[in-house]
């Protein structure tokens, strides 16, 4: 019979036997190797399974057109997780009968590389058509005479009441008509400051042609950087 002595280290023994101290790997990278520490063997078959997280998309709600904000407006929600929608405020004559998404309205990329034809203005609304022998489109937007400063070509928020000494012609494009379809609006767009002018008659008289001329042209003109104001005009609003 062994000794109590004896005994004890068989024991110990067969505990490590029985029990072994691995460590296995939660998140094996690109830059991992392959060792005990990461698979959790020396030898062997290793079982490993793909580790996903869910993509956050970015959301923006629109009622009748108009942006909605607020803190009980979600901004994101989490792929295959719960989305709890906003309620809208009530529209008189109308039932409110849920969400649709919708689809995003963006000028052709290859637009981009003709010059534009056939520009037009009326009212306070100007309109450029493109084609390239491929697509035919037309851009719309409008222009106002603001008192607001700004540099030619910088992006603002000018003053649309035409109030004051407004000698600072504000272009911006609203919306994209492809051949044969109904108007789609831009869902964002940003007024860009055109060209500061001497009186506010001046502004008057010749601003709305300066917005559809510098947005049908893309090389420049003279003085003028027709190339920048039309990549400040259109950005954000041309498919990738």
């Amino acid at each position: 019979m062994p000794s109590i002595k004896q005994i004890v280290p068989i024991c110990f023994a067969i505990s490590f036997i029985i029990f072994p101290n691995f460590t296995f790997a939660d998140n094996i990278t690109d830059a991992s190797t392959c060792t005990n520490g990461v698979l959790g063997t020396y030898t062997g078959p290793a079982d490993i399974e793909a580790n996903f997280d869910p993509n956050t998309i970015n959301t923006t709600w629109y009622s009748n057109g108009t942006q909605l904000t607020g803190n009980n407006i979600p901004a994101t929600c989490t792929y295959d997780n719960a989305l709890v929608p906003p309620t809208p405020e009530a529209r008189p004559g109308y039932v409110f009968n849920g969400w649709k998404v919708k689809a995003a309205c963006l000028i052709p990329a290859g637009l981009m590389n003709v010059t534009g034809t056939g520009a037009g203005s009326s009212g306070n609304q100007w309109s450029v058509v493109f084609d390239n022998g491929i697509n035919v489109g037309t851009v719309v937007g409008e222009a106002v005479c603001s008192q607001t400063p700004g540099e030619p070509n910088a992006t603002g928020t000018p003053d649309t009441q035409g109030t004051g000494d407004t000698l600072y012609c504000w272009c911006r494009a609203t919306g994209y008509i492809a051949d044969g379809s109904e108007q789609c609006n831009f869902l964002s767009s940003s007024w860009v400051m055109q060209l500061q002018y001497g009186s506010a008659g001046m502004c008057g008289g010749f601003c709305l042609n300066e917005c559809s001329g510098g947005a049908a042209n893309r090389y420049n003109y003279g003085r003028y950087d027709l190339a920048g104001f039309r990549a400040a005009l259109f950005n954000g609003l041309v498919a990738q």
